[in-house]
């Protein structure tokens, strides 16, 4: 890996055998779908990135398979363990509890995804996504990650967002 600069435009530069790229992208489906939906191939002289761009197309072309009810029941259960146990952690040591609430929250949104059947963007694009989806879960993550509410506050409205996330209806 290493990052090359043209024309005051950075590029991230990634060296894969195909055989590493074809597994990565097998097993990172939400990457490989964004990846390739602006990817371009500048110079492929023994046609491997093509063949990689094929199978990352037959990939998205199945769409993104559905959440079994083991699984979904499991992340939802284990969210409210994770938050139950912020809320432990929030009477000594409220950074640790903010810690543990933020990190299955960003959990919970690749989980919003999962739970639609959606390809997920990148970390940094996925609460934009979420909102023309699910405003009020838009709205609530927003409040939880910016306002300037107290530990508790902020554990009280990740419970209301736990339903935006598991039920596609709301």
């Amino acid at each position: 890996m290493s990052v090359a600069e043209r024309d005051g435009q950075e590029f991230e530069l990634v060296q894969f055998s195909e055989a590493t790229a074809t597994a990565y992208f097998s097993e990172n489906r939400d990457a490989a779908a964004d990846a390739w939906s602006s990817a371009k191939i500048l110079y492929d002289p023994d046609g491997s990135l093509a063949r990689v761009r094929d199978h990352v197309a037959a990939i998205v072309a199945r769409g993104k398979p559905p959440l079994d009810a083991t699984r979904t029941h499991y992340l939802r259960v284990a969210a409210e363990d994770r938050f139950r146990a912020a809320a432990g952690l929030a009477t000594n040591h409220d950074a640790a509890a903010r810690m543990l609430l933020f990190e299955r929250l960003l959990d919970l949104v690749g989980t919003f995804f999962d739970v639609r059947q959606i390809w997920a963007p990148p970390t940094k694009r996925r609460l934009d996504a979420i909102a023309p989806i699910s405003p009020d879960l838009h709205g609530l993550l927003t409040r939880i990650f910016c306002a300037d509410d107290s530990t508790t506050e902020k554990l009280r409205l990740a419970h209301l967002a736990l339903p935006l996330v598991f039920d596609p209806s709301s």
